[in-house]
Parts: C-alpha cells; sequence; structure tokens
C-alpha cells in the first residue's frame, strides 16, 4: 500500500483511469474478435472505427492501432478472396538464401 501522499493520490489516479479504459479495451478486443470469427466488410469497418477510437482515447498507441487494422484488412482480405473463388489461399514461394561467403584474407605488405 501506499504510503506518501503523492503515492495515494496517484493510486487514486490510476483506479478511475483504469475504470475508465477497462470497458474501451473490451470494446477493442470484442470487434477484433468479430472479425476475426466472421470477416466482412461491414464488421472491419466496425473495428476499424473502434480501434481509432481507442487510439484517440490514448487508451492504444496509434502504431497498435495501426497494427491491427493492418492485419485484420490482410486477414479479411484473404478469407473473403478465398470464398469467392473456392480456393484456399496458396503460400507465395520464398526465394533461396544467399549464403554469406568468407571474405578472403589478403596479405599486408610491411
Amino acid at each position: 500500500m501506499p504510503i506518501t501522499k503523492s503515492a495515494k493520490k496517484a493510486l487514486r489516479a490510476s483506479k478511475k483511469k483504469a475504470a475508465v479504459n477497462k470497458p474501451i479495451r473490451s470494446r477493442v478486443k470484442t470487434a477484433v474478435a468479430k472479425v476475426r470469427k466472421s470477416p466482412s466488410d461491414a464488421a472491419l469497418r466496425k473495428a476499424y472505427s473502434v480501434l481509432d477510437k481507442a487510439a484517440k482515447k490514448k487508451v492504444i498507441k496509434k502504431g497498435k492501432a495501426d497494427r491491427f487494422k493492418s492485419r485484420l484488412t490482410k486477414f479479411v482480405n484473404q478469407s473473403l478472396g478465398a470464398k469467392k473463388t473456392g480456393k484456399k489461399p496458396t503460400k507465395k514461394a520464398k526465394a533461396p538464401k544467399k549464403r554469406k561467403t568468407p571474405k578472403k584474407k589478403t596479405k599486408k605488405s610491411s
């Protein structure tokens, strides 16, 4: 438990902040889960809105919201693309890695 007056005040503020932020975080998780469960453009738009609002209120960082949106969009595009064609999305072939060759040692002339 906090001892100093400022620590007690910080604890009170922290509890208030947590109470405000918790439902917003919950909305973000729910929106993301809905998109993952049933990918659609409508669910994606709703998730975008919820993520942007959470970032605006500084509950999550802007970069995290952007990262979520990017990954969800990619997921929905893959899912809808697979549903439209009736085929599973194929993985791209990876290019073989180049081997690093050791540098040749040169004799120093002195």
